[in-house]
């Protein structure tokens, strides 16, 4: 048996007694509430594991973690954590993850998390917090919420979904993550000040003035579902990148109010940046796909989603989205 997928609200552990002792899983789903009785399905075999839709107190995470330290994959939806100070300070290596997604996470299970996960050769993190309009009991603020207590040089693709915490939030995740390659924020009511760090900026610190900039190996950038004039800013990151021989290779623009393709913003953009797209967001296609298909959030969390990818363009022309492909 290498995958099990469980729907625990008409699953129960007898029902498991159907399974030799040696599961030998490889790939593990789990949908709804479950107790330590499933922990032998956490096992060294485990690869990929994906669980979504439950409130469980945080040691229990934590010990089911722990038992499978070859993860290659984690994805945790819909989730939040109680009893996190028993574990406060406990370290989870994870040597072998490359991708980890939060989807639809509380703030306090995503600090939890991070402060005790150890994983070396992540390269995917995708990061989507519960808008602060739903929470009832979590009052994490955002902008104290730190993605690892130190960098993460591993990590080549971020995706950072309803992050709306203020610039220095923002500069912050740029420092933990300072070779990115690919980046997608959406839903996180940016300002001019939230993506300052990413143009080139001139320190006098030297005769001749030493170039500054966050996330210089950044090549691939897509902003979904913001306003504030974000446009603007846009091209000074891209322009003095340009100009600093860090150039942007691609672009994407999704969801942004009031933007004419055919403006002269967009046609100077076109002329620094080989693939600059634009398109509608749509509000009810979910980027990380169906809540209940853990396996599509894996895999948006691999990176499928980054800029200029082929399958998130042929999605938005399927629900009727306009995409202007600049080329």
């Amino acid at each position: 048996l290498e995958l099990l997928d469980l729907e625990l609200g008409v699953w129960t552990w007898e029902g498991m007694k159907a399974f030799p002792p040696s599961y030998d899983i490889k790939t593990l789903h789990l949908h709804g509430p479950w107790t330590k009785e499933y922990l032998p399905l956490f096992s060294l075999s485990l690869k990929s594991l994906g669980i979504t839709d439950d409130r469980a107190p945080f040691s229990k995470i934590f010990d089911a973690l722990q038992a499978a330290p070859h993860l290659t994959s984690l994805t945790l939806s819909d989730m939040s954590f109680t009893g996190i100070g028993e574990k406060k300070g406990s370290i989870l290596n994870l040597d072998h993850l490359e991708s980890l997604s939060l989807i639809r996470v509380v703030g306090s299970a995503a600090d939890a998390l991070f402060s005790c996960i150890v994983a070396p050769n992540l390269t995917a993190l995708a990061v989507q917090l519960v808008d602060t309009l739903h929470l009832i009991d979590d009052l994490t603020d955002i902008n104290q919420l730190q993605l690892f207590p130190v960098p993460q040089p591993s990590v080549r693709h971020l995706d950072l979904t309803t992050c709306d915490g203020g610039p220095p939030f923002f500069e912050s995740i740029f420092r933990t993550f300072p070779c990115i390659t690919h980046l997608r924020i959406a839903s996180s009511n940016l300002s001019d000040k939230h993506l300052l760090p990413l143009a080139v900026r001139i320190s006098l610190g030297g005769r001749d003035g030493i170039h500054e900039e966050a996330c210089s190996d950044l090549k691939h950038l897509t902003i979904d579902n913001e306003f504030n004039g974000i446009i603007e800013w846009i091209k000074i990151v891209a322009f003095s990148r340009h100009n600093s021989g860090i150039p942007l290779e691609s672009v994407t623009f999704r969801g942004i109010p009031a933007v004419d393709p055919a403006s002269g913003s967009f046609l100077r953009l076109e002329d620094i940046i080989p693939k600059l797209e634009i398109a509608d967001f749509d509000q009810e296609l979910d980027v990380y796909g169906d809540s209940d298909d853990v396996c599509v959030s894996e895999t948006s969390s691999e990176g499928d989603w980054a800029s200029g990818d082929e399958e998130i363009v042929t999605a938005y022309r399927k629900v009727g989205g306009a995409v202007y492909d600049f080329q």
